[in-house]
């Protein structure tokens, strides 16, 4: 929590990107928790879209499951 709203998630994801020009690559797919609202808010001002969700992929430390949404980016 300390980190958030630095930037740092942004620079990870730009050098993320730039890296994966350099491959074949053209679409990046991801995960991430519905409750992540930090996460979610930089993954869709990044371009990510949901295309589908997965009930239950992480486990909570309480035990419970959570949901994670599956996001997806063209790369160019």
């Amino acid at each position: 929590p300390k980190w958030r709203g630095k930037g740092l998630g942004r620079a990870l994801m730009d050098a993320v990107f730039a890296d994966l020009m350099l491959s074949p690559a053209r679409k990046m797919f991801l995960e991430v928790d519905e409750q992540n609202v930090s996460a979610l808010r930089l993954y869709t001002k990044l371009g990510f879209a949901r295309i589908s969700s997965r009930k239950g992929y992480y486990a909570r430390p309480d035990g419970s499951a959570a949901t994670a949404l599956v996001m997806a980016r063209d790369l160019g």
